[in-house]
């Protein structure tokens, strides 16, 4: 299915080396000499736009080009026209930041024809306004629920915030937020566990600072004390979550499915229903390298030697191009493996409404036996025992595959699943499995529309206030211990700890000699970890962005957020 075609990048850039200077305007010619490319080649480095929400220009020529010009930008930036005429001249295009990660890599892609042309850019995101919210909490008796549905937002997102105390291994606290937008999730806080409700199961948080060799990545949310969390939804639709001010994790929205009872009436009909259905969106890696994140779906479960997952370039046709990703599932090969590779999304559906399911496909077969592995199913979410299916059975070049399914009465939402089943009957050994590759996936069917509300149901936890803000998103002021700090005398040492950046990263002042240092970015993953750290050290840092610096010693830990 593939088809061998002219891939000319020609590109001319008018900025000056490094591309960051401000007032200097690339200029993207397509259709130019190839003297003109060697000299952009020089000059093409990423072009760069400070704070999200921001936009920078660039200036598009096309004289020579008889066909119109597509223009398209990787996630995390938005390009202004999408299109323009054949023989574009003097064309000025808009590239806006719409990220609110401390730094987003990217490109803007124009298409013409077989020509190409590229300018890459990088967004540095705005740190989020810090404010409180406890003076005028929404909440504050003891009732076990409490729900708001005047819950209105602006476009810049929304924050909540609750301090609670739990006690009993019995003790549970969830909270939830949906908009008509879709701007929505559902967080568990448990004695020794955060998670994030994927449909009606959880999905643990690991926490950052117990995550080190040897550690558990709990949180101890039973030590006695009161602790306080929020939860916020950024303008990108990103989720920040915070503990005593300590942001642990950065996570997006839009890869965990809604809750049933969020869906509140028909809609229209839609000509795709599915997040991030080609596969160019977001997606990150752990740090063993292993994937574990695909905006818009959940990859379960993360084993090399069970399955992995990908996202490849794969060039189908001039249309999607190189520049065209699929996603990837391949077995391991030496062993049967111990459950299904899969990589699934929720979807809210109409009962008694029919879907229709179409996408591209190759692989997923055994070539020692000839059995073939994948598939790629629909499922009901409130009966896994319902659903339909088609199993792959070409084994090279992208081929069409298709279903249909009409929802049960009682069912509210479908899960749809690529399948990548195990080894059986001592298959995996000697085997010689083929990748199992899925691209331009289309659910047509009638959607749903969304509730607005916000609250949380209590069990057994002593709650000291909620609250929230719709007029944005807001980090908590500092990190710290919050109102029962007195209880930890230890951490008197720390208490006057100063940190302060420098032109590679940053030192710490006013602190005992030898303590350990680890650093954490903002998606809780580890940065640099300092054993035996003297004060005023330089510890460098890889790039700029928002960190957590957390100070251990033997009887006391101090957390202390910055931007770098």
């Amino acid at each position: 299915m593939k088809k061998n075609y002219c891939k000319v990048v020609l590109l001319t850039l008018s900025l000056l080396a490094g591309g960051s200077a401000l007032g200097a305007t690339p200029v993207v010619t397509l259709g130019s000499t190839a003297a003109a490319v060697a000299r952009a080649a020089a000059v093409n480095s990423p072009y760069v736009i400070n704070g999200t929400g921001n936009s920078t220009t660039f200036t598009v020529n096309a004289e020579n080009l008889p066909e119109a010009i597509k223009l398209t930008a990787t996630p995390g930036f938005e390009v202004f026209p999408n299109e323009l005429p054949a023989k574009a001249k003097n064309i000025k295009v808009s590239v806006t930041l719409l990220s609110t990660l401390p730094t987003t890599t990217g490109k803007e892609i124009l298409r013409s024809g077989d020509y190409r042309a590229y300018v890459n850019f990088v967004g540095n995101g705005s740190p989020l306004q810090q404010k409180a919210l406890n003076e005028n909490p929404a909440y504050t008796g003891k009732d076990n629920s409490f729900r708001q549905n005047d819950f209105n937002p602006t476009e810049e997102g929304y924050t909540v915030e609750f301090r609670v105390k739990l006690d009993s291994k019995k003790s549970a606290f969830d909270v939830e937020a949906v908009t008509t937008a879709g701007a929505a999730f559902k967080a568990c806080v448990e004695p020794q566990a955060i998670s994030i409700y994927n449909g009606d199961s959880k999905i643990n948080i690991p926490n950052p600072s117990s995550s080190a060799a040897g550690g558990k990545k709990l949180f101890y949310n039973n030590d006695g004390l009161a602790h306080t969390f929020r939860f916020v939804m950024t303008s990108d639709r990103r989720i920040m979550a915070y503990r005593d001010g300590l942001l642990y994790a950065t996570l997006r929205a839009e890869d965990y499915g809604h809750q049933a009872g969020w869906a509140v009436a028909d809609g229209e009909i839609s000509e795709n229903l599915l997040k991030n259905a080609d596969f160019e969106g977001e997606y990150n890696y752990r740090e063993d390298g292993l994937l574990n994140q695909v905006q818009g779906w959940i990859v379960d479960p993360i084993d090399r030697y069970n399955c992995t997952y990908d996202v490849v370039p794969f060039e189908i046709d001039n249309t999607f191009d190189h520049n065209n990703h699929v996603m990837k599932l391949q077995r391991y090969n030496w062993n049967d493996g111990w459950g299904s590779g899969t990589v699934s999304q929720i979807v809210d559906v109409v009962p008694g409404e029919t879907y229709s399911l179409s996408f591209l496909a190759q692989g997923g077969m055994d070539k020692k036996s000839g059995t073939n592995m994948s598939s790629v199913k629909i499922q009901e979410v409130q009966n896994s025992s319902k659903g339909n299916s088609v199993t792959i059975t070409n084994e090279e070049g992208m081929e069409p595959y298709g279903l249909d399914y009409t929802a049960s009465a009682d069912c509210r939402q479908i899960k749809v699943i690529l399948h990548n089943e195990r080894f059986l009957n001592g298959g995996g050994w000697g085997s010689n499995p083929v990748a199992f590759l899925v691209d331009n996936m289309v659910l047509t069917g009638k959607a749903r529309t969304l509730d607005q509300l916000v609250g949380f149901d209590n069990s057994n936890s002593e709650l000291g206030y909620f609250a929230y803000d719709v007029t944005g998103a807001y980090a908590p002021l500092s990190p710290g211990f919050g109102d029962d700090v007195d209880a930890l005398d230890e951490v008197e040492a720390l208490k006057d700890a100063v940190l302060t950046t420098n032109a590679d990263g940053f030192t710490v002042l006013n602190i005992p000699s030898e303590i350990e240092v680890d650093v954490f970015d903002p998606l809780g993953r580890s940065v640099v970890s300092r054993r035996a750290y003297a004060a005023g050290a330089t510890i460098d840092l890889p790039e700029h962005g928002i960190y957590v610096a957390v100070l251990r010693m033997d009887n006391g830990v101090k957390s202390i957020r910055f931007v770098y």
